[in-house]
């Protein structure tokens, strides 16, 4: 057995990770599991996949009949199919009328998905890897880029080595992509929204807003900036540990650039305040004009191969495949038709995530919870809606107490 890359592939073309390139052989490791296995009187013995499975819907339906299906949790996998992440949202609901579904998302990249759906409505990426390479600027926040992302991180070194692109980074630590970046911000770490909200005043103040931008696509404009009122360069330096002039030195490379795009990872999004600071990040992308473009938007790099088709195709507890919310009757009608059953067999009630999940077993609410976790791994494209502009932005605040 070998890996062979395929030059056509959309995703990484010839390149691969560590992963793909040495995780391959477990396939034939003497340690794999090939049958399922069964606890009795505290040891396993091997049994046929028709009795595991059975075991499993008896089970089940059990604590479903005695205790209702909102006594049961599913957790959907970050590293499985879109096929295999809308079953599992499709069973919770369908057959349980339960909402109590999540991914293994909800630790890590969440945070990104609700800043983004808080300023653009979308949470997944502005783009693909190509509008990265086609970025006059490259902004990288909170993020070991060569480590985690080696395929995406191989094709920005090339565009900045051979294709004149900037590197801006902005990190506690002095990894690689830091070593080869034209200005390299050392932050302490925490204060990511500080400096993002100081720059976006900045760009205000000194001419660099995208004023036509903002005028014909995004709202709440101005109460935005005067929310950016206490973020002065001054303060930023005060809270960053950074100077002013390296501050400026930023700012201004990303509002003199004809494009940008931000990435950012877990160093953001692991903070108690991530989803405000991935806000923050977007919306110094929305006030310089730069989503909707070639070469523009935000990146959240994700910390498993298919976070983004887990939540697209509905395992999360608060929507639908396609991000319909579950309280919206004209939803639940839509897919109960779908699905061939009345609306009232499904639940219009938000159902609990991972962390709710747990709780609710300790205090116990509800049964041992269902996980599909560890898998497959599939690797998805963007929606082709998420590549176009669209109207109705919004600038999203937050103010910091003293």
């Amino acid at each position: 057995m070998k890996v062979q890359p395929v030059a056509e592939a959309p995703a990484n073309g010839i390149s691969t990770c560590i992963k793909g390139k040495f995780g391959w052989d477990f396939v034939n490791s003497p340690k794999r599991l090939t049958t399922p296995l069964i606890r009795e009187n505290g040891r396993f013995r091997p049994a046929s996949w028709e009795e595991a499975l059975d075991r499993v819907a008896l089970g089940l339906r059990t604590v479903a009949s005695q205790y209702g299906g909102d006594a049961i949790g599913f957790i959907g996998s970050s590293k499985a199919s879109n096929e295999e992440a809308y079953l599992t949202q499709k069973i919770a609901r369908l057959i349980f009328g339960t909402n109590n579904v999540d991914n293994s998302s909800r630790y890590c990249q969440n945070p990104a998905t609700q800043g983004l759906f808080r300023t653009v409505g979308y949470g997944g990426d502005a783009g693909t890897i190509k509008d990265l390479q086609k970025a006059e600027l490259i902004v990288i926040v909170g993020s070991n880029l060569s480590e985690n992302h080696p395929v995406i991180a191989s094709h920005i070194k090339q565009s900045h080595k051979h294709h004149g692109q900037k590197l801006l980074v902005v990190d506690p630590r002095r990894h690689e992509m830091a070593e080869r970046a034209d200005c390299y911000l050392r932050v302490k770490p925490g204060t990511d929204m500080v400096w993002a909200s100081a720059m976006a005043r900045y760009m205000f103040d000194h001419g660099y807003a995208d004023e036509k931008f903002l005028a014909e696509r995004v709202i709440q404009v101005e109460a935005y900036r005067a929310s950016l009122a206490p973020f002065t360069l001054e303060f930023a330096s005060e809270i960053t540990g950074l100077s002013v002039e390296e501050l400026t030195v930023a700012a201004e490379m990303i509002g003199k650039a004809g494009s940008v795009c931000l990435l950012w990872a877990m160093g953001i999004t692991q903070h108690s305040h991530g989803a405000d600071t991935s806000t923050a990040l977007s919306n110094l992308l929305l006030v310089t004009g730069n989503y909707g473009r070639p070469g523009t938007g935000g990146y959240p790099m994700r910390g498993h191969n298919n976070v983004q088709g887990a939540s697209d195709f509905g395992c999360l507890s608060n929507i639908y495949p396609g991000y319909g919310k579950v309280t919206d009757h004209a939803e639940r009608a839509k897919w109960a038709k779908a699905w061939g059953v009345d609306p009232e067999a499904l639940s219009d009630k938000v159902g609990s995530d991972n962390f709710q999940m747990v709780e609710h077993a300790y205090e116990k609410r509800s049964a041992p919870c269902t996980s599909s976790e560890k898998r497959r791994l599939f690797q998805m494209p963007i929606p082709p809606k998420c590549m176009k502009p669209f109207p109705g932005w919004i600038l999203w605040w937050c103010r910091i107490s003293s």
